[in-house]
């Protein structure tokens, strides 16, 4: 049987292509392709309603088994929400929120908790540059799958944002709490330490993507225990296909006083502690950079994103991982809340302005550093 891709819905304008791969008995894979390669699979509302459209219309169908979410963009899988279109919207409209950035974001973080919730398997396939709102993809589906030529970030303080798509309840999942440094950092994490840190369950050589997924539809399922045979395949895959091992990165992410700066963050509520905590790592960092001319690259961006970085998005994202929730509603109540306020009255604009605009990189934040910034007014 002749298959063919499906894209250019009336709503999505070919940034999705999907395709049912049959399996045995009549059964399928709904494969999905995300298709904007022109702003690296950068979301925006219509992606995103297409996605979510996807996922509704075939969670009923008994004959869909599973969803696998990929890019066959080399260079990136998704490099998060299209944050630019966003901000030429958003410039229009002073001191409120634009109804582009309300749809957006709304919209998104819908689409992340019904992925989180789905009841079937989604296998996402992660590449390359996988940012922000790429990475929301990616952690919330059910089977988390690396390249390992996959760079994962969360760089939202470098525009003045904050770590959204409920990244503080994945990145709090990472071995030893890293993805708190992560966030706080802007800092990327190479494939090998994404499986280390927990932050995915399977990384696979780029060159054996096409021929798992011919293995992976070529096999025969049992519908009632598919996750665990899903889990068995990918186990067995990856075991077999190791990524290589960067000695510098492991190192940098084991440091001693790295996982303590993390343990103290956590163990304190109060800004002004954490402001002073922030103080102390950079101290730390400048003293290394003096000491040792030679430090591996994680140790530079780390102090270099540091300094860039908006305060207040660093104050917001102490503030987020202090936050609890009762359930999924809050957490996307707080989530929805902050992305409005930092996009009509905080550091939004500014930041994507400076890094993505102007490409200047001389943002003029709110406040010039972590000891005079304060969430009061926000």
């Amino acid at each position: 049987m002749q298959l063919s891709w499906i894209y250019n819905l009336p709503f999505i304008q070919s940034s999705i292509r999907f395709l049912q791969n049959p399996i045995q008995n009549q059964y399928y894979f709904l494969e999905i392709k995300l298709n904007a390669p022109d702003k690296l699979n950068a979301q925006d509302t219509q992606m995103v309603l297409a996605l979510r459209n996807l996922l509704l219309e075939h969670q009923p169908i008994e004959k869909c088994i599973g969803i696998l979410l990929h890019s066959d963009f080399c260079k990136a899988f998704c490099s998060g929400g299209d944050v630019k279109s966003l901000y030429l919207a958003q410039i229009k409209n002073k001191q409120q929120v634009c109804s582009t950035v309300k749809q957006f974001f709304s919209n998104e973080y819908r689409l992340m908790l019904e992925m989180k919730n789905y009841p079937k398997p989604i296998i996402c396939i992660a590449n390359g540059i996988t940012m922000g709102g790429g990475m929301g993809l990616l952690c919330h589906s059910s089977h988390k799958v690396i390249l390992n030529d996959t760079k994962l970030a969360m760089p939202e303080t470098l525009i003045g944002f904050f770590p959204d798509v409920f990244a503080s309840r994945f990145l709090l999942k990472t071995n030893n709490n890293l993805g708190v440094l992560m966030a706080i950092g802007a800092l990327s994490v190479k494939a090998n330490m994404a499986v280390e840190l927990g932050l995915v369950d399977y990384c696979l050589p780029a060159t054996s993507k096409n021929r798992f997924i011919q293995e992976l539809l070529a096999n025969t399922y049992d519908l009632a225990n598919i996750h665990r045979q899903l889990n068995q395949h990918l186990k067995s895959y990856s075991s077999n296909n190791h990524c290589f091992i960067d000695e510098q990165s492991s190192e940098f992410w084991h440091n001693r006083d790295l996982n303590q700066f993390v343990q103290d963050i956590l163990n304190t509520s109060k800004e002004h502690e954490f402001a002073c905590l922030i103080t102390k790592l950079t101290k730390l960092l400048s003293d290394k950079a003096e000491a040792n001319k030679r430090q591996s690259s994680e140790w530079k961006v780390l102090q270099n994103n540091l300094a860039y970085g908006s305060p207040l998005s660093l104050l917001t994202i102490f503030r987020q991982f202090n936050q609890t929730f009762a359930n999924d509603e809050s957490h996307y109540e707080f989530d929805l809340n902050v992305a409005f306020k930092l996009c009509a009255y905080g550091d939004f604009q500014e930041g994507v302005r400076a890094l993505l605009v102007d490409k200047q990189q001389d943002p003029r934040w709110k406040f010039k550093n972590i000891n005079d910034a304060s969430l009061f007014k926000f």
